[in-house]
Parts: structure tokens; sequence; C-alpha cells
């Protein structure tokens, strides 16, 4: 194996390890749960801190309006606690009804990549608080 050659392998393990290491902080973030008590609006610091660390209530998504509004705040978390991210979009793929849970799309930049998308198809299990992201595990 010639030296370009093993650095190019050495590239994408490099990114899969990179992407691995996005799922696990994904996971980290989005099974947590932040308080359910709200704070004043004056502490802006806040929703930056550990406090604004984790998902909010999903319990509430029951109508479209909701949705969106979830889908905007995952966004918001995603960008705060995952800086390897830029420029998220989440969208709400399908509620589970059967199973109790809320199946989102997630497409991001990975800073420093060649500007390609990465999509992160991932399930919430409401019942449980537990994650599951498509093709990590």
């Amino acid at each position: 194996m010639s030296l370009l050659d093993r650095f190019s392998t050495q590239s994408v393990a490099d990114q899969d390890d990179i992407r691995q290491s996005i799922c696990r902080n994904l996971e980290m973030v989005l099974e947590s749960r932040r308080p359910m008590i709200r704070v004043m609006e004056a502490a802006a610091e806040l929703p930056a801190s550990l406090y604004g660390y984790g998902l909010g209530n999903l319990h509430r998504c029951r109508h479209s309006v909701e949705a969106s509004d979830i889908c905007r705040d995952l966004e918001q978390l995603i960008q705060q606690f995952e800086p390897r991210l830029q420029e998220v979009v989440v969208e709400l793929a399908k509620v589970d009804e059967q199973h109790n849970a809320l199946c989102f799309h997630i497409e991001a930049s990975i800073v420093g990549d060649d500007g390609d998308r990465e999509s992160f198809d991932t399930t919430i299990n409401l019942t449980n608080s537990t994650l599951m992201i498509e093709g990590y595990q």
C-alpha cells in the first residue's frame, strides 16, 4: 500500500470516527431531559449552560404547530451542544403512536468537512426516553 493510500484510508477512518463521535454526543444530548421548571427570561445565559442541556417536554407533540416548535427546539439544542454540526435542519418524519415514538430526520454539515450534508434519522421513544440513531450503535 502506497503512502498516499494510507493517508486516504486514514482520512476515511477519521471521518467515520468523527461521525460516530457526533452520534454519541447527539445521543447523550437528546436522551437527557432539562428541568421542567421555567426561569426568568432575564437569565439569558441559562440556555447555553447545563440548565439548557437536554430536551424539554416532548409529550406535547400532537399537532403540527407543536411539532414545528419541537423541531426548532431540537435544531437550537443541537447547534448549542454539538458545535461540530452547522446548518442543522430537523424535520418530524413520523409520529409513531403504536410505539409512542417520534421519528426525526436531522440533516447538517460537519464543520471542516468537504461540505457534504450528513443525515441522522433519529427515533425518540417517549415511553422510556431512549433514542436510536439509524446506522449507529
